[in-house]
């Protein structure tokens, strides 16, 4: 793999951009309770978590490598992924548009996209973008998220239940509540609208 070189992710097969990162292991299914990932919504939690997973990766001089975490959500009708990955201090992370991640993420469908916005939760200054879609004959209101900071980077989506709205407070509520380690720790117990 080529320095700098995009990498598409799938649910089952996680690999992250960190550009100094050669060589990554197979991803591992752990438990929810395993998982440095959780939700810090009311009713959500760790219960919420239908799949966690890890990998690792290292550089070819063994020195540099990194940590993807991500989890699969499910609560009330609706579904999240959640991916972080970790570098060591001075990592650099590929970086491209929320509108091409997005695109990358949801490749077999046809997004429509919404006006993007910001929110700064802790160190982190997350992206959030509003993307709909029809899956199964109903339309599907998500956002897509991304932020990088220090040596972590963080991406994923939320999805209303099917054929329901996904406004931008509900959106900003469910990324200020991811927890993972002490990189994202909110502030409160929230509760989506």
């Amino acid at each position: 793999m080529k320095l700098g070189r995009a990498i598409i992710l799938s649910c089952s097969i996680l690999l992250s951009p960190l550009a100094q990162a050669q060589t990554w292991g197979d991803a591992k299914q752990i438990s929810a309770e395993e998982s440095p990932i959780d939700i810090k919504l009311t009713g959500w939690g760790k219960a919420s978590i239908k799949r966690a997973t890890t990998n690792e990766g290292k550089a070819d001089n063994v020195r540099i490598g990194g940590l993807n975490h991500a989890v699969t959500v499910e609560k009330d009708g609706y579904r999240a992924f959640v991916i972080i990955h970790e570098g060591v201090p001075g990592s650099f992370w590929h970086q491209d548009t929320i509108q091409n991640m997005a695109t990358k993420a949801f490749s077999r469908v046809t997004l429509e996209m919404g006006d993007y916005f910001d929110l700064d939760y802790g160190a982190a200054d997350f992206r959030l973008l509003p993307i709909s879609f029809t899956e199964n004959d109903k339309k599907m209101n998500c956002a897509y998220y991304r932020a990088y900071w220090r040596n972590y980077f963080a991406r994923g989506h939320i999805c209303a239940p099917a054929g329901q709205a996904l406004s931008q407070e509900a959106a900003k509520i469910f990324v200020a509540h991811i927890a993972y380690k002490s990189a994202l720790v909110p502030a409160d117990e929230g509760k989506l609208p």
